[in-house]
């Protein structure tokens, strides 16, 4: 057991161990985490990690791709205007239940802590709303955007009364970083965030995954906007595997951007908690690093104290 806090800033949650499973596929480390709440609690205790950060995330435009699929052929151009509509409140609502099971379901669990999630597709007022209301009402600390799962550029200027809001009331957004599938990593690599964080400097963001394969740009970003943070989720669990990254290159890759702006992250279920925090204390860093990356960097930068 480490002598100091463990905080996981990066988990995700899911309604069902089936509906968990079959969003993780084939990918991860091969664990048989199903991703829910109680799954995540075992792991915890496993891990020795006192408190998770759950983000919301979901799948918004391949669930607008799939209704609009459904709609009937030979509609006027007002009837699919209305049709599409229907489709985009439907949407609406899906996401605010999606937000809502988050912080429930993360409020009935010791040291999990909810972050929710909006799309630039929804009218500013909606975008707002959802957020204050989460937050106000259901315990949300912060926002989660994944611009590569719902193909989207991270300065999209839809997404403008999301940061001005979370600039405003100092609620950190943590965005996926890097690669994904196929045909949807530029929305997220490291040098499409320097627009955001040129129009936004007081605004607290965090970019997971170390700006996964896009390192170059990572260290560019780090080293032009100091407010930006980072999250070694997934690539912490990729360390001295095959085609993963070497110990000595993730430790010299974090001390090029800054210790104190990188926080521990797991990614689960897709990656086992335990086995990740254990695979960042393996690493040559000394104790004092150590114990900035497993909580006292995730403590500052999310607020959680």
């Amino acid at each position: 057991m480490p002598e100091f806090e463990i905080i996981d800033a990066h988990v995700h949650t899911y309604p069902t161990r089936e509906m968990g499973l079959r969003t993780k596929g084939d990918v991860g480390d091969g664990n048989d985490l199903g991703g829910t709440m109680e799954e995540l609690s075992e792991a915890m205790g496993e891990g020795a990690i006192s408190r998770s950060v759950v983000l919301c995330l979901h799948p918004y435009a391949d669930m607008r791709e799939a209704l609009l699929r459904r709609l009937p052929g030979g509609l006027s151009g007002h009837q699919q205007a209305q049709a599409e509509a229907e489709v985009e409140e439907t949407l609406q609502g899906r996401q605010a239940r999606r937000n809502e099971w988050t912080c429930e379901s993360a409020g009935r669990h010791q040291g999990v802590i909810p972050f929710v999630a909006v799309d630039p597709s929804m009218p500013a007022e909606a975008i707002c709303r959802e957020i204050e209301e989460r937050v106000r009402n259901d315990g949300a600390k912060g926002l989660k955007l994944h611009a590569s799962l719902n193909r989207f550029y991270p300065y999209d200027p839809r997404l403008n009364p999301a940061y001005d809001l979370a600039q405003e009331r100092g609620l950190p957004i943590v965005f996926h970083g890097g690669n994904f599938t196929e045909g949807t990593a530029q929305y997220s690599r490291p040098k499409e965030f320097k627009d955001v964080a040129r129009r936004f400097p007081k605004l607290t963001f965090v970019l997971a995954h170390l700006g996964q394969d896009s390192f170059d740009e990572t260290r560019e970003i780090a080293v032009l906007y100091p407010q930006v943070h980072f999250d070694c989720s997934a690539i912490i669990s990729s360390v001295g595997k095959p085609g993963g990254i070497g110990s000595d290159e993730i430790v010299s890759l974090i001390r090029e951007i800054g210790v104190e702006r990188v926080q521990f992250g797991s990614d689960y279920p897709f990656f086992h908690p335990a086995w990740a925090a254990a695979a960042l204390l393996s690493l040559p860093l000394t104790a004092d690093e150590k114990r900035l990356i497993c909580a006292d960097n995730a403590r500052r930068t999310l607020r959680l104290d």
